[in-house]
């Protein structure tokens, strides 16, 4: 379980941080004296990213399942 668990605690804490950084770019266009970016290209790299962090939590799922199971067959349940 722990394997698993590490890898989820991975992903959520560097997918907090990109949301947090993407937060503040959103933010920082309310402001009057911030020069206009290309707002585009940021949401790609944000969903591209949080694609991945998908994909990781996926696969950390897998790999508890996967230990649960083959811990699990040894008891009478």
């Amino acid at each position: 379980y722990i394997p698993s668990t590490i890898i989820f605690i991975i992903v959520f804490l560097t997918a907090s941080r990109e949301a947090i950084c993407f937060s503040l770019k959103l933010s920082s266009l309310t402001l009057d004296r911030t020069m206009p970016f290309s707002l585009s290209n940021e949401f790609k790299n944000y969903g591209i990213k949080f694609l991945i962090f998908g994909v990781a939590v996926f696969f950390s799922a897998l790999v508890d399942t996967l230990l649960s199971s083959s811990v699990l067959k040894y008891f009478n349940l």
